[in-house]
């Protein structure tokens, strides 16, 4: 089953460079990547299933592949989904999940209580210092491409 997928918000084109093909076929670098969100990290999945879940869940942006792990090794994400913000100089800011609803496997709040990347983006917006660098993330290990 599809799922694993490591959502990047990158906040200038200052990102490692890249070049990296979509579900689609279609070839994506990192200075367009600022205005998109979501990579396949999994290098085991196919490609097929990962065209097949952006089509069922209408996804409107490119759903990048990433088989080297490039995006995945800079942040160094290790669950999924998990959230990296990075800044202007391409520096991880914070790394986790996007809010706290999930607690642990198959217990999760009603309501998210707090918004770690929001309360992040909100920081940055304002020229302040993130207030939150790092969470526990809830979810799959990422399978390291060991090569």
């Amino acid at each position: 089953m599809l799922g694993r997928i490591l959502i990047a918000l990158f906040l200038s084109s200052a990102a490692p460079h890249f070049q990296l093909r979509d579900a689609l076929g279609g070839t994506h670098n990192a200075s367009e990547w600022a205005a998109h969100k979501a990579v396949q990290a999994d290098p085991s999945v196919r490609e097929a299933d990962v065209a097949k879940y952006a089509k069922d869940y209408r996804y409107t942006f490119p759903l990048l592949l990433d088989p080297q792990q490039i995006l995945v090794r800079h942040a160094n994400a290790t669950i999924t989904p998990q959230v990296a913000i990075l800044s202007p100089e391409g520096k991880v800011v914070y790394l986790g999940p996007i809010d706290n609803r999930v607690v642990d496997f198959g217990k999760a709040r009603p309501r998210a209580t707090e918004s770690y990347v929001r309360e992040d983006l909100d920081a940055i917006l304002a020229g302040k210092p993130v207030p939150v660098t790092t969470q526990h993330s809830v979810g799959c290990s990422i399978p390291r491409n060991i090569k």
